[in-house]
């Protein structure tokens, strides 16, 4: 998920973005930094009956937007994003605080 992370949020044309991997990497680790934070490798799958509530009601890019949101749910823990537009009812336990929206800082050139 991190290089998944990378390529999405550090895209130039991402929204609010930092317009690079390399500058992503430089907010991931700052977010991995934190002591609430916790990397969790991917053990769920998509196929898991029980994890979506409807593939037919996602597009692709929700689905890959709801897949990080699964796994934090698999866990008990909180998915933080800078992402406003995830669809956390396409979870089965997403709605229940799991999903929290951070602002933007600006960051400098």
């Amino acid at each position: 998920m991190e290089n998944g992370f990378l390529r999405v949020y550090g895209h130039p044309s991402y929204p609010g973005g930092p317009g690079s991997p390399e500058r992503a990497a430089v907010d991931l680790r700052e977010m991995l930094s934190l002591s609430n934070a916790d990397f969790i490798p991917d053990t769920i799958s998509v196929r898991d009956s029980g994890l979506l509530v409807a593939l037919a009601c996602l597009s692709p890019r929700q689905l890959t937007d709801v897949y990080p949101l699964g796994l934090a749910v698999s866990r008990g823990a909180r998915f933080v994003t800078l992402d406003g537009r995830i669809p956390a009812a396409a979870v089965r336990g997403g709605e229940s605080g799991l999903l929290a929206i951070l602002p933007r800082k600006p960051r400098p050139c």
